[in-house]
Parts: C-alpha cells; sequence; structure tokens
C-alpha cells in the first residue's frame, strides 16, 4: 500500500492511507481531552519542560541565597573567599560532569523515561539533603548531587520534547 498526498492541508496525506499499522489510532470524532493517551503524553512534554528548565531555577536560587544574611552567617561567610563562592557556584556543574560519562549507557540500558526518572530522583535527593545542610560541606555534597542528577534527567529530558 502506498501513500497517498494531497495537497488539502496537514495531515491529509496519513489520515487518507490505508495503512493498518496506525489506521486505528485516529478517530475525527474524539476530541483531545477525550484522548487518555494524548492527555498523558502532554503531562511528560509538561515534565520534560520543567525538568529541562531546573538549571536557571538553580542559578537564581543560588544568587538568591547568596544575599541572605542568615545564610551568610550559618555558612561562616563565604562572601570573604572568591574561590569558596567559585566552588559554590561550580560544584553543580562538576557534578554534571561526572554524570556524563554515564549518562548515555543507563538511556541505552533503561531507556529515556527511566534515566530521566532516575535523575530526578537524584535532583530531588540533593534537593533535600541541600535544604537541611547545616554545613557548607553538605550544602557543596548536595550540589553536586543535583549536577550528577542533572546530566540524567536534563539531558534526556529534551531529546524526546523535540
Amino acid at each position: 500500500m502506498t501513500r497517498q498526498l494531497h495537497d488539502n492541508g496537514p495531515g491529509d496525506d496519513i489520515r487518507s492511507s490505508k495503512d493498518p499499522a496506525y489506521h486505528h489510532l485516529l478517530d475525527p470524532r474524539r476530541t483531545w481531552y477525550n484522548n487518555r493517551r494524548l492527555i498523558i503524553l502532554n503531562a511528560w512534554i509538561l515534565l520534560l519542560f520543567v525538568t529541562a528548565s531546573n538549571n536557571g531555577y538553580d542559578g537564581t536560587m543560588m544568587n538568591g541565597l547568596r544575599s541572605l544574611p542568615q545564610w551568610k552567617l550559618s555558612s561562616n561567610n563565604p562572601q570573604a573567599s572568591g574561590n569558596m563562592i567559585g566552588l559554590l557556584n561550580a560544584i553543580q556543574h562538576v557534578g554534571s560532569l561526572g554524570g556524563y560519562p554515564f549518562s548515555p549507557f543507563l538511556a541505552d540500558g533503561l531507556g529515556r523515561r527511566q534515566t530521566v526518572f532516575i535523575g530526578a530522583v537524584l535532583i530531588c535527593m540533593g534537593t533535600l539533603v541541600r535544604t537541611v545542610s547545616r554545613s557548607v560541606g553538605i550544602f557543596i555534597g548536595a550540589r553536586f548531587l543535583i549536577g550528577f542528577g542533572h546530566s540524567f534527567a536534563v539531558d534526556h529530558s529534551i531529546i524526546p520534547i523535540g
């Protein structure tokens, strides 16, 4: 069976085809809100967009955190040392670099969905540790864990969106 091409509009060539492989999936009487699979697909796309925007949120959070006097007091004023500020901001990217060698193998072995889920779990764990941290060392370790999970979640969440 060959596909028939028409100039009537986008998607007409697919709808007019008699290919039984996907013909049963097309129902012109169903609306998008009655299609459970389409709603789940869009929910996944929304989750993937949120995951992909994680990096920008974290940078904003670090800049806001550095301006709080409570944080300066509890972390022994890391503003005084430029090296410590650089480490606090860069350690997440160092964690991402640590995860990059493992990320493609995990995605090939488990699939992208499971890899994004594992990365999101690592990011959530790092966020919890960072939230309850009482020392700069634990804070740095938590940011490394967030970066490590970031390499799994964000790198593989952008591919299905495109």
